[in-house]
């Protein structure tokens, strides 16, 4: 990698890292360009010479995360019982993830977007991964899909966090994973082998 292509990527992360962060404290809505260029310490051309606008740095932040909670399950898919760690995924890792970003955050990147994962993001590919390491070990039922037991967890995981996302107050982590944990384990417990 060249020295300007290393810059040029230092310098996207630092947008992308200012958008979060301003993101969850001021909301999607109430940020804009000039704020993310400035908390990033940059001008609001830069932002322009690296991203078109808000969505776009949306789009970064849901394509680098699709990377890390890929490569985050083929970790877990190393570790039997495999039902426990698709069940700790969710309940842990997606609902810190999702509590940490916030409601506003949270509305704009899963439901704003008009993007979802698919069978070709790395976050599905690994989890059918996980689905399937669990249906060999016979901990769920093999005559089902991977693909179809994958769609039915993020179904019940998107629910659950827009459910989340309209309660008026601001209930935090707790709320979100006592919801979590009860509709996770159910949605599990459909297709136990």
């Amino acid at each position: 990698m060249s020295i300007q292509s290393e810059k040029s990527t230092r310098t996207k992360q630092k947008l992308t890292h200012a958008a979060v962060k301003l993101f969850k404290e001021k909301g999607f809505e109430s940020t804009n360009v000039r704020d993310i260029a400035a908390t990033a310490g940059m001008t609001t051309g830069s932002f322009y010479h690296h991203f078109r606008g808000k969505i776009e740095v949306l789009n970064e932040i849901y394509d680098s995360r699709d990377v890390y909670f890929g490569k985050l399950l083929g970790d877990l898919a190393q570790h039997p019982p495999y039902n426990q760690a698709i069940y700790d995924f969710f309940v842990d890792h997606m609902v810190h993830r999702v509590a940490d970003d916030g409601k506003d955050f949270t509305w704009h990147r899963m439901f704003g977007m008009k993007k979802h994962s698919t069978t070709a993001h790395e976050l599905y590919k690994g989890m059918i991964g996980l689905i399937e390491k669990a249906q060999d070990a016979g901990e769920l039922d093999g005559q089902y899909l991977a693909e179809t037991i994958n769609e039915h967890l993020f179904l019940v995981f998107r629910g659950v966090t827009y459910e989340w996302c309209l309660s008026g107050e601001d209930d935090g982590e707790d709320h979100l994973k006592d919801l979590m944990e009860r509709h996770i384990a159910a949605a599990l417990q459909a297709f136990v082998g």
